[in-house]
C-alpha cells in the first residue's frame, strides 16, 4: 500500500476487526475505525481498533472521521434499501 493510503481507514460493519486489524498490520500508522452494531466491536476493541458500538450513519459519521478509506463489506447484502444506503453515501463522501 502507498502512502496515500495511510490515513484513517474506516469499515462499516467491522465484526470483531479481523480485516482492520490486518489493514493495520500494513499500515501501523494508520487510525482504524470501525463501526459494528452487535457484540463483536467489544473484539475489535481488543485488537485496536477504535471501535464504535453503533449503526453508521454517512450524515453523523463522515463528516466527524473524515475518513480516506470506507469499507463496506458483507454490509450492503444485509440492507432493506441497498441503494438508498449507497446514494446517501456518496452524497455525503462530496
Amino acid at each position: 500500500l502507498t502512502r496515500a493510503y495511510r490515513g484513517t481507514w474506516l469499515e462499516i460493519g467491522c465484526g470483531d476487526g479481523n480485516f482492520l486489524e490486518r489493514i493495520g498490520k500494513l499500515q501501523p500508522d494508520a487510525r482504524l475505525i470501525g463501526f459494528e452494531p452487535g457484540i463483536e466491536a467489544r473484539n475489535a476493541a481488543k485488537k485496536g481498533i477504535e471501535a464504535i458500538e453503533d449503526y453508521f450513519i454517512p450524515e453523523r459519521d463522515l463528516p466527524k472521521y473524515t475518513p480516506d478509506v470506507l469499507i463496506c463489506r458483507h454490509v450492503i447484502e444485509h440492507l432493506p434499501a441497498p441503494r438508498d444506503f449507497v446514494a446517501e453515501l456518496a452524497y455525503w463522501c462530496n
